[in-house]
């Protein structure tokens, strides 16, 4: 499945038990955050967000100031997870733009979802081999790898209350399935268009 659910008893994955277990707190912080006038976008198009809090290019940025909690994620991050991009992801009512990124192939590449909110009616469509779309869901409480995007795929929203869809995205590399990463690698994998499909 291109969606799976972690197991966070499992050691290779228990780290993201801080973000998980403080979902709450993160979304009061981003809630606040949203008052400051100089919060800063990464990305933006057609109902969707990326709020860039660390990248590999521009390493910790001013808005990572609105979150504690995920400023002492980052801090505490295991020395084999190389992280490439942390964001929180903000989808608003409607559906955004089909895109494929192919620089997520590496080997140890992991980007991880871990849901903020439940927002019924929100989704995560791919699209998979034969070319058949499937929507995925979450459940709060949990943390999901997304397996493939280098496939086909876009978010959505479509709670009936308008309610903005909140997670917490995440790419890293695992050193300790791909040994041979470096800073440079890490910088070739976070490009500075977003998407190698450019969104229509």
């Amino acid at each position: 499945m291109p969606v799976n659910k972690l197991n966070l008893d499992l050691p290779k994955y228990s780290y993201l038990k801080p973000l998980v277990d403080n979902r709450l707190k993160i979304v009061e912080e981003y809630n606040e955050m949203k008052t400051n006038p100089e919060y800063t976008n990464h990305f933006f198009v057609q109902n969707w967000n990326l709020l860039c809090l660390q990248n590999i290019r521009e390493g910790v940025t001013d808005n990572i100031k609105n979150f504690p909690v995920i400023s002492e994620f980052i801090d505490n991050l295991p020395d084999n997870k190389k992280m490439i991009t942390l964001v929180v992801s903000v989808m608003k009512y409607g559906d955004t733009v089909w895109h494929a990124e192919e620089w997520t192939r590496e080997r140890g590449f992991y980007r991880i979802h871990i849901p903020l909110n439940n927002v019924e009616g929100a989704s995560i469509a791919v699209e998979e081999e034969g070319g058949e779309v499937i929507n995925y869901t979450y459940e709060l409480g949990n943390a999901y790898q997304f397996a493939n995007p280098y496939d086909m795929h876009k978010p959505s929203n479509y709670n009936e209350s308008g309610n903005t869809r909140l997670l917490v995205m995440i790419d890293l590399i695992d050193s300790d399935e791909n040994p041979e990463v470096d800073d440079e690698l890490l910088q070739s994998k976070y490009p500075i268009e977003m998407f190698t499909t450019a969104p229509t």
